[in-house]
């Protein structure tokens, strides 16, 4: 995965964090750790948490009204730079990531899939299928 890529990647979770109680914080950080390790087989996730912890710094800031827009932005200068096929590569890793586990859902990945032109039905079905036991 390209550094750009799992920039967006992480923004994005930590706004959905940020829209989450404080005491989420500590699952996403461990979520985070587990998704880099496991699933990008990055060895030095510390880096990467560092720079995921930041961003919910700057995001936390925010109205949730804001966050969907910073949201809507991160992932519309995605589909500029990426091609139609790492569009969808991009969503499906997001999504890995961010999966709507146990129900919750904060409408972040409505707004990152209608960013990227994806279809609704398209993209509820693949929602359903990426929710990881993280």
């Amino acid at each position: 995965m390209n550094e750009i890529l799992l920039n967006a990647i992480l923004h994005l979770f930590a706004i959905r964090t940020s829209l989450l109680a404080s005491e989420g914080l500590s699952d996403a950080r461990a979520v985070i750790i587990r998704y880099l390790r496991e699933s990008l087989r990055i060895s030095s996730a510390e880096v990467y948490l560092k720079l995921f912890e930041e961003a919910l710094n700057i995001h936390r800031l925010g109205d949730d009204q804001t966050k969907m827009a910073q949201a809507a932005e991160i992932t519309a200068n995605l589909k500029k730079r990426l091609p139609r096929f790492d569009q969808y590569v991009f969503l499906i890793r997001y999504l890995e990531l961010a999966g709507m586990k146990d129900g919750f859902d904060t409408g972040l990945n409505d707004v990152v899939a209608r960013e990227l032109s994806v279809e609704p039905d398209v993209f509820k079905d693949r929602t359903r299928s990426a929710q990881p036991d993280l």
